[in-house]
């Protein structure tokens, strides 16, 4: 197991982002081009004591080390387990499709008599077997990139951290500043092409009680982004005890829980529908190393049912995950055979 790739052995659990509750160094593999999408805070992170303990309590959500099985943990209310990475302000999601090679003799379309009329590429993924800068060009099955970027790079959920001060004097430019960070985080995941969640999650400096005009204000944020107050908006007062702030983590992880399922339900639903559709994609631009051809059909069914696999891991259906290792495993061997 050790000859492996670690991304190939270690258990997959949904990935969730917390951003501007302090920062850890982000050591996610790199994509082979394109510029990434990206977020430009002007926001400074939330900090203090009451930061630091909230930051510790979700990394003790963390299932990374949990025994490798799909039952839930008994110390965490039932969670089915999470990977839950700090990432600051600044953050990047890799591109959904590579960048298109340079126009020349051989890679143009022979049909384009130039390069000015010559028809756009057809793009696709940058780890995809169809991608000329891809690892797995022409012909490969799978890469460990393609794993990595789900378990460390495009999270199913990212919760930012704000902090919602009552300075009156303030309020109104802290408001519009809130409502801008929001909207420009929307903007960039839905830019992306990613269907990661975005949760926020205000930390007061007082209570309701303190200051109903919290309320009022936390409204009109909420309708200028379009969270939803159940799932994807929470407050936390002030004097809030350690025992409060790690059932706090806990609760939100639990209503999330939902949401993640989901996220990779969708993934699946999607690589099913291209597995589904009976024929391969052309790809950016032909092989030219040598003879070398493109990704068989059963080499991209092997593909296909090994994503599914994983996909099912991050759901923590490990019976569907099982089913599709062995239909890739046994494609895999039939492949090798012809």
């Amino acid at each position: 197991m050790e000859a492996y790739p670690s991304s190939y052995v270690q258990h997959n659990l949904p990935l969730v982002l917390l951003s501007g509750l302090g920062s850890t160094p982000d050591s996610g593999p790199s994509f082979p081009d394109r510029s990434e999408p990206s977020t430009n805070s002007h926001l400074p992170p939330v900090t203090g004591e009451r930061a630091e303990q909230l930051l510790q309590d979700f990394r003790n959500a963390d299932g990374s080390d949990w025994p490798w099985n799909d039952r839930p943990h008994k110390s965490k209310a039932g969670l089915i387990g999470y990977k839950l990475r700090a990432v600051g302000r600044q953050f990047t999601l890799p591109p959904r499709k590579a960048s298109p090679p340079p126009r020349s003799p051989v890679t143009t379309p022979p049909s384009s008599p130039s390069a000015e009329s010559a028809p756009p590429w057809i793009l696709h993924s940058p780890l995809s077997p169809l991608s000329p800068d891809s690892p797995t060009f022409p012909d490969g099955v799978m890469t460990p990139l393609w794993v990595e970027k789900h378990q460390e790079r495009v999270p199913s959920v990212l919760i930012s951290f704000f902090d919602l001060e009552t300075d009156p004097n303030r309020s109104s430019l802290l408001d519009n500043q809130l409502k801008t960070e929001i909207n420009g985080i929307k903007a960039m995941i839905t830019g992306s092409g990613y269907r990661t969640r975005h949760v926020v999650v205000f930390l007061g400096d007082k209570s309701v009680l303190q200051a109903p005009e919290i309320d009022e204000r936390l409204a009109i944020v909420r309708r200028a982004t379009g969270l939803d107050p159940k799932t994807s908006m929470f407050f936390i007062p002030p004097n809030t005890s350690r025992v409060e702030l790690a059932s706090f983590a806990t609760s939100i992880l639990s209503t999330l829980q939902p949401l993640c399922i989901e996220y990779y339900r969708d993934l699946t639903k999607h690589a099913r529908r291209k597995k589904g559709r009976g024929y391969i994609p052309p790809p950016t631009a032909p092989p030219t190393r040598g003879t070398s051809q493109t990704l068989s059909s059963q080499g991209w069914d092997v593909r296909y049912e090994y994503k599914l696999g994983i996909f099912a891991e991050f759901r923590q259906e490990m019976d569907v995950a099982g089913r599709h290792y062995s239909f890739a495993l046994a494609e895999f061997g039939r492949k090798l055979g012809s």
